[in-house]
């Protein structure tokens, strides 16, 4: 059985928070598969993930880059996991699959409604 965590941005914007939570995955030595929305949210955080910060750096790629297999961590729009990773960072709700991965986080951003309905399914 995957374990589920969920991520409450409240206040704060993914693209804030994304590259933090990624740091603290990759640390583990895990591979991560960051399912996104559509394929211009894939875009903009490859672009992000690579200038976000002078002092770090996250191995990432896209289906655009290629060499998904080689990726630690990858982002899609899809379902594909080419790097077999075992963590789940979903964006989504519609990428509600954890299938094969150990450990999942789920973002939730929109208010006291969903994040009340979320807890009750864990």
């Amino acid at each position: 059985m995957s374990r589920v965590d969920f991520y409450h941005l409240q206040n704060q914007r993914l693209e804030d928070v994304l590259p933090k939570l990624l740091e603290k995955a990759y640390a583990t030595g895990n591979k991560i598969a960051v399912k996104i929305g559509n394929d211009e949210r894939v875009d903009f955080l490859n672009a992000l993930l690579w200038t976000y910060n002078d002092t770090s750096f996250l191995p990432h790629g896209s289906r655009k880059d290629g060499s998904g297999e080689l990726q630690p961590i990858w982002l899609t729009a899809g379902d594909d996991v080419p790097n077999e990773a075992k963590l789940l960072h979903s964006t989504s709700k519609k990428h509600a699959k954890t299938q094969g991965f150990n450990a999942w986080l789920y973002r939730l951003s929109h208010g006291k409604l969903i994040l009340t309905a979320m807890r009750r399914k864990a």
